[in-house]
């Protein structure tokens, strides 16, 4: 299967700064790939990129950051944990996966 890559807004990864760029792969769909480089293209915006690394656990991914947008969503509160250990997740996934076809 070919994926398309969408780069993700980049973050700071490690406590030394090294900043990285998280990605999402997007199936190419063999019967449309017209409409799968349309979905490629919307989820390249950047509103969607900040909204969807919000649900994924991703964003914001300053630390202070992080802790004011749960405390300001409380009902996200519980996917704090769930968050961080995701961020670190993404990084290594990212380091050693994906190449563009």
């Amino acid at each position: 299967m070919n994926y398309d890559l969408i780069p993700m807004p980049s973050r700071t990864g490690h406590e030394n700064g090294t900043p990285y760029s998280n990605a999402l792969a997007i199936r190419k769909d063999s019967k449309d790939p017209q409409k799968a480089a349309q979905v490629a293209q919307y989820m390249a915006r950047p509103l969607c990129q900040k909204e969807f690394a919000r649900v994924i656990g991703s964003a914001p991914a300053d630390i202070e950051e992080n802790n004011d947008y749960y405390q300001e969503n409380t009902h996200m509160e519980h996917l704090q944990s769930r968050s961080q250990m995701l961020n670190h997740s993404h990084t290594l996934i990212n380091r050693h996966n994906f190449k563009r076809t």
